[in-house]
Order: C-alpha cells, then sequence, then structure tokens
C-alpha cells in the first residue's frame, strides 16, 4: 500500500468505521503536531504492507471489536499474523545443491509471485522469463 492510499484509507474508511469514536490520531487533548505524527505512524505501519493485508486486518479488527478502535499495536500484530498466514511455505534449496530445471524454473517463479505479493504488485511474467532466459544460457 502506497503511503498517499494508506492515508486516505485511515482518515477516511477507518476512521468513519468507527465513529463517534475517536482514533488515536483524532484526540483533542493532543496538540496538532502530535496528532499529525501519530497519523504519520499509523500510514508508514499500513505502506508497509501489501493493500489487500491492510484491508484484511481492518475487516478482522472491526469485526472482531466494532465499537473499540484499534491500537497501533493491535493492528501491527494482526497485519503481521494475516501476512503470515499468506504466505505459501518455503521450500529451500542450499547453494550447492542441485535440481531438475524444471523445479528450478518453479521455485524461481514461486519466489518471484511471492516477492510480488509482498510488495503489493502484480507479477510481470514477460519481464520475470527475459531475465530467467539470459540465466539459462
Amino acid at each position: 500500500m502506497i503511503p498517499s492510499e494508506a492515508l486516505e484509507y485511515l482518515t477516511t474508511h477507518v476512521a468513519l468505521n468507527y465513529k463517534p469514536r475517536r482514533m488515536a490520531w483524532e484526540h483533542d487533548q493532543d496538540s496538532p503536531q502530535v496528532r499529525q505524527a501519530t497519523l504519520q505512524t499509523w500510514v508508514n505501519l499500513c505502506a508497509t504492507y501489501p493493500t489487500q493485508t491492510v484491508y484484511d486486518a481492518f475487516n478482522q479488527l472491526t469485526s472482531h471489536n466494532p465499537t473499540q478502535p484499534p491500537t497501533r499495536a493491535e493492528l501491527e500484530n494482526t497485519l503481521r499474523s494475516i501476512q503470515q498466514r499468506n504466505q505459501p511455505t518455503t521450500r529451500a534449496i542450499s547453494s550447492g545443491q542441485t535440481c531438475d530445471p524444471k523445479l528450478g524454473y518453479t521455485l524461481a517463479l514461486e519466489g518471484y509471485e511471492q516477492q510480488c505479493r509482498i510488495d503489493g504488485r502484480e507479477p510481470n511474467y514477460d519481464r520475470f522469463n527475459k531475465i530467467m532466459a539470459g540465466l539459462i544460457k
């Protein structure tokens, strides 16, 4: 999730779901600088995860406790657990080990797709195949 998307999502969708309760960055007793810094930490946290993971985390938090806004720690734990659950188990081949080229290609493709999911982008299979063709000479 990019920071601008995270900012919009947090200040509109998430904040509105918890109305009339206030989110951590909306407390009146804090100075504007403190509120802005607090919001920035939430944006930075959301920006480190893929968009769908952030959506899933807030859906889970909202359904778990719809009247009480989550803390930053609750959000961080939920994001981490969803990402770990969504990541496929890895299969490791040591650097000295050889394998069938088809298996090697499959492992490389799985790794590429997994990294794309983590980065929140779509895989570019043409680019991947060009890179692999350059390696397999």
